[in-house]
């Protein structure tokens, strides 16, 4: 889990959709690799911080099925601005799967999108 490890949430909404603002952590060892003069968090990262967030409100371990449609539009450099807004929408839900479509901004800049499908393990 990278929750309380390499971003730490401030504040967590979830009515209709989940929203939720973090902090990156800046001092994690992943940035020392990714990259050394420039840390980016790592795409990989991004898709696990929205997979735990779902997992706030669904008391489920998931796994990711399916992985329709991702984009990253810009790079998350916590050099330059630690913090995010993630905003995810469960379109579907039921006793195995989740549908949801999410996003990640900084700055009012949308910087990642992720339309995916977990299933509870």
């Amino acid at each position: 889990m990278l929750i309380n490890n390499l971003y730490t949430i401030l504040q967590f909404e979830h009515q209709e959709k989940i929203e939720v603002s973090a902090q990156i952590n800046l001092s994690h060892p992943i940035f020392k690799g990714h990259f050394p003069s420039m840390p980016i968090l790592p795409g990989v990262c991004m898709v696990q911080l929205v997979k735990e967030l779902i997992e706030k409100v669904h008391p489920h371990q998931t796994l990711l099925t399916h992985a329709g449609n991702i984009k990253f539009l810009s790079v998350i450099n916590p050099e330059i601005n630690d913090k995010v807004k993630v905003t995810i929408e469960i379109r579907n839900s039921d006793t195995n799967t989740i549908t949801f479509t999410s996003s990640i901004s900084q700055d009012q800049t949308i910087v990642f999108k992720f339309t995916g499908q977990l299933q509870n393990i």
